[in-house]
């Protein structure tokens, strides 16, 4: 009798279809007090969600890709939590253990965030991170970026950009991202042997583009690559792997003036402006596209030292002069004439 009523209790206690047994069930929203971190977070989480419900009225192309290429977030924040987590994986001090209920894994943990603390300790876990100017200006400034962002996001597009770019987005992101941290620890196959519930979905890691094979990650944590067969599809890794190709002597380890930052703004604007071009096709557009053509001439035959030739005609030298401008009087001349299809075509 006792062992069935033991039985019985683990049976309760056991999160439906998987193995995981809950040890000690944590309710987020009732018994306890909310600071402003914890209502700030419920409230952009509401919004976003209920932003999202409004997309199957107000989706366009142009506002789909621009929602999948996004994404916003403070770096030290994630990184002192997913630290938190490999290091106390699957006990009380786990930040998003299925051990505390399969909600609270996956979404509630985020909104306790005085526990969240607690459990991270009061020895900071990223002072690597916290020396870097950068991510401290993320970090100081984070809650600024969502405002600013859909702003921009309206004027360039309208509430269909808003809808997409913001609501749409943060959802898929955060629920793809937050079922890496729950189901990912409930179902799949576990082929290496890391001492927790960690475990490889191969569901998990299409939505979450290569996160998904949790396992993996759990038994390698310090690589980069979490899809280690060649049927294991990790897109992020991809990613990673060619900007690390492209930009291992280009965009790294060198010093960046103001002519490449403005050049390398200039061609990251034009790609996601393209982006909207099969949205926007008309055939005037493409005609226009090509038939027209910008540049410096003396700029793009080479070093100045041999196109003396060119430096004594006023006419190569007022292009030269003023090239800067020819750009942003040829966008307001396109739009006059097309609109955004030749905006996107064109430019």
């Amino acid at each position: 009798m006792a062992k069935e009523a033991d039985q019985e209790e683990k049976t309760q206690d056991t999160i439906w279809f998987s193995d995981v047994v809950m040890r000690n069930r944590r309710d987020v929203f009732w018994r306890r007090n909310w600071n402003v971190h914890d209502i700030t977070r419920f409230g952009v989480v509401l919004s976003m969600h209920l932003l999202g419900f409004c997309a199957p009225f107000y989706f366009t192309w142009p506002a789909f890709w621009l929602a999948a290429g996004l994404h916003l977030g403070d770096p030290i924040d994630w990184v002192s939590t997913h630290r938190c987590h490999h290091q106390f994986c699957d006990t009380e001090r786990d930040p998003h253990s299925p051990i505390h209920g399969f909600w609270f894994s996956h979404i509630k943990w985020i909104f306790d965030t005085k526990t969240l603390s607690e459990k991270r300790g009061e020895t900071s876990n990223v002072e690597d991170l916290e020396k870097q100017p950068f991510y401290r200006f993320l970090q100081a400034t984070y809650y600024l970026h969502p405002f600013a962002f859909g702003i921009v996001l309206y004027a360039l597009g309208g509430f269909p950009f808003l809808v997409l770019g913001m609501g749409v987005r943060v959802v898929y992101t955060y629920h793809a991202t937050f079922l890496v941290g729950s189901v990912s620890h409930m179902r799949g196959n576990q082929p290496w042997n890391t001492g927790d519930q960690s475990k490889n979905n191969w569901w998990v890691a299409l939505l979450s583009l290569g996160e998904g094979w949790h396992n993996n990650h759990h038994a390698f944590e310090y690589s980069a690559r979490h899809g280690l067969e060649w049927w294991q599809l990790d897109l992020t890794w991809h990613v990673i792997r060619f900007f690390h190709v492209i930009g291992r002597e280009v965009f790294w380890r060198r010093n960046w003036n103001a002519y490449d930052i403005t050049n390398a703004g200039v061609f990251l604007s034009m790609h996601l402006l393209a982006l909207c071009a099969p949205s926007y096709f008309t055939w005037h557009a493409f005609w226009v596209a090509a038939g027209l053509y910008l540049g410096d001439p003396i700029d793009w035959r080479g070093e100045t030292s041999n196109v003396e030739d060119l430096e004594k005609q006023p006419f190569y030298m007022f292009i030269q002069a003023t090239y800067l401008l020819h750009p942003i009087a040829f966008v307001v001349v396109l739009y006059a004439f097309g609109g955004f299809p030749f905006l996107a075509w064109e430019w």
